[in-house]
């Protein structure tokens, strides 16, 4: 016994294809019908794994020197936060009076100071371990006045 059917088939309407009843009996997969006209079903595609591929984040190592802005009567770091090893303060005065860059640590020991004249920029290498630490004018009430900063080290 011949069985006719019709199908779309990859966007083709696929009509006669005939086959035997029995290839499609109870319990069958339905594929001898199409086998027999020539029209094998595609398989089924099986869905690729793709393994979590997020890069892991980039964290651009931190500066080992900062520029350092003073003037009347303020001071400020280029940089906020460095890393910890041998650190160069640039500090450049752009004010008319006379500054001084002092740097401290967390228990107030002073581990480098350099004086600057105005217009002028000096160099100050300190070594610093991760932690936080002071930077200020100590001249006359100059961090009073707001010639003060807090450094981060990393």
């Amino acid at each position: 016994m011949a069985l006719t059917c019709s199908a779309v088939v990859g966007g083709l309407v696929v009509v006669g294809a005939t086959g035997a009843v029995g290839a499609t009996g109870a319990g069958g997969s339905g594929r001898g019908i199409w086998r027999s006209a020539g029209l094998a079903p595609h398989p089924a595609k099986k869905k690729k794994k793709v393994p979590n591929r997020k890069p892991a984040p980039q964290t651009a190592p931190l500066p080992l020197r900062t520029g350092v802005d003073e003037g009347e009567y303020y001071l400020t770091p280029t940089h906020p936060v460095v890393g910890a090893g041998t650190v160069e303060f640039d500090p450049v005065n752009v004010g008319m009076d006379e500054h001084n860059m002092t740097i401290t640590d967390s228990s107030g020991h002073v581990l480098g100071s350099v004086d600057i004249a105005p217009g002028q920029t000096q160099q100050l290498d300190v070594k610093l371990a991760p932690g936080t630490y002071t930077l200020f004018c100590n001249l006359y009430n100059h961090a009073a006045l707001g010639m003060i900063h807090t450094l981060t080290v990393r």
